[in-house]
């Protein structure tokens, strides 16, 4: 019998009610390549019952792959039929189940934000739930009777999943295997290896039919996350257009649909247009037409917005922490994203003219810089999953 890859694309599917989120992008690009480097030897796994990118699904028509369903086998014993090859383009580690010793089984692991990232009182500000600074509270006095020994467990278990003969992963980033082998230091020499994380921007999405509604405009993407830090990116601009009223301009935000949804007092409202959740073509053009991107992130494995946003040449202003500034380099304006005021005072600079015609034009310059870098990788990693078939 021939081996066969099975692809779990599960992860690739809506979670947490958001129907696209970075890990899934990042699986369906690695998806894609692999069926244009070996559509015949893939086979698939996934829930039938819930949304799988339009794309994948021509190809999976398309090759007649082999599928199964995620509520009538497990994956497992899916990948034994196949051969024992098993792909998830992304797990928890701390939770995912031992594979059976059959399998090989390979994954990618993004980063350890859950576990790392602190959380401050804009955590609650975010939570639109009853009770949400008391439910604050109690986490943080948790955290420091029993978080150090919760966070040890977990890095444990991470560990030995990990260690594992037949678990073979990747990680997006330097970034993320520094952060990996920092917090979990048992990790075999060797096992972690990096490949950038695929592009995932659609280059057929014509926006050309799509005019600027807005005029001159920042954006903001994701504030409906914590770890995006959009309540203190909203805190600064308000503060901006207090203090500074003769600025032009309004702030374009993606992820929030409404004011209820955040528990803050915002003097300048009107100066704000909260979009929700925005299909890819829109995004795309949010992105071509804006003045600036502010991308005040708190965590990163590796960072897709900011790339999004220089592949249409947008300047942009964001983070100086975690992976962003392995992937942006010099092309940006960074900021702490604790510091409301030096937020501040960086999006001012942006004001200046030459300023901002100096970064749209690196913005697009370092665009291809990881363009390459990322389709050498997605080979790389590629080629390297389906030597399990050999």
């Amino acid at each position: 019998m021939e081996k066969k890859l099975l692809f779990d694309l599960q992860v690739t599917q809506p979670q947490r009610k958001a129907r696209f989120h970075g890990a899934g992008k990042y699986g369906i690009a690695i998806f894609k390549r692999l069926m244009q480097m070996a559509p015949d030897k893939l086979a698939v796994y996934y829930d039938e019952n819930a949304y799988l990118d339009e794309d994948a699904v021509e190809l999976i028509k398309k090759n007649n792959n082999t599928i199964y369903k995620s509520g009538k086998i497990s994956v497992f014993d899916a990948a034994r039929r196949e051969g024992g090859v098993l792909y998830v383009p992304m797990i928890g580690a701390h939770i995912y189940p031992y594979p059976p010793k059959d399998i090989q089984f390979i994954t990618t692991q993004h980063d350890l934000r859950h576990f790392i990232l602190k959380r401050d009182l804009y955590y609650p500000v975010m939570d639109d739930r009853k009770f949400a600074f008391l439910r604050f509270f109690a986490y943080k006095v948790k955290d420091a009777l029993l978080g150090y020994y919760q966070r040890k467990k977990i890095f444990s278990r991470i560990e030995n999943f990990l260690n594992r003969d037949n678990v073979h992963f990747v990680t997006v980033s330097e970034y993320s295997k520094k952060c990996f082998l920092k917090n979990c230091p048992n990790i075999q020499s060797g096992k972690v290896k990096v490949c950038w994380a695929p592009s995932t921007i659609d280059t057929a999405l014509n926006i050309d039919e799509l005019k600027n509604e807005y005029g001159k405009y920042w954006l903001l993407v994701g504030v409906n996350r914590y770890e995006k830090n959009g309540a203190r990116a909203i805190k600064t601009f308000d503060k901006i257009f207090s203090e500074y009223p003769e600025i032009s301009g309004r702030v374009i935000v993606t992820g929030l649909a409404r004011w209820n949804q955040i528990r803050m007092n915002v003097k300048n409202k009107n100066r704000f247009s909260l979009l929700g959740y925005v299909d890819e073509r829109k995004l795309k053009a949010l992105y071509h037409f804006a003045y600036a991107f502010v991308y005040p992130t708190l965590s990163e494995g590796f960072g897709y917005p900011p790339v999004e946003a220089m592949h249409e040449g947008c300047p942009v202003i964001t983070s100086a922490v975690a992976s962003v500034p392995e992937v942006c380099g010099q092309s940006v304006i960074y900021f702490n994203p604790y510091s409301i005021n030096d937020m501040k005072k960086k999006i001012l600079m942006m004001e200046n003219a030459m300023v901002r015609q100096e970064y749209a034009k690196k913005s697009k310059m370092q665009y291809n810089t990881i363009r390459s870098r990322q389709d050498d990788d997605l080979t790389l990693f590629c080629n390297y999953i389906l030597a399990f078939l050999e």
